[in-house]
């Protein structure tokens, strides 16, 4: 769920892992949180399933930074994922009670 959390945030805006961990720590961190580590590796994966690129960005006073973009491959894979109706459930498990 990772995966399509941070496709979902990224096709807002650009985004680095810390500013995504920043985002998730205010908005979802009641019900749902990853950790920075769990982020970056999921961010990897993503650049290199096509899904988000990244560009390096230079500051002087800090470290560079790690930019990552929503591909157009990316926006599609989560398109699919939100289309998808059995989503987080089973056919013998309902998101409702009946």
């Amino acid at each position: 769920m990772l995966k399509y959390a941070l496709l979902g945030l990224l096709q807002y805006n650009p985004s680095t892992g810390y500013d995504l961990k920043q985002f998730m720590d205010t908005s979802t961190s009641n019900f749902w949180h990853a950790k920075l580590s769990q982020i970056y590796i999921t961010l990897k994966a993503l650049e290199k399933e096509g899904l988000v690129t990244s560009d390096v960005q230079e500051q002087t006073s800090r470290p560079d930074r790690r930019v990552y973009t929503l591909t157009e491959q990316g926006t599609q894979e989560l398109d699919n994922w939100l289309g998808d109706t059995n989503v987080g459930t089973s056919p013998t498990q309902r998101p409702f009670p009946a």
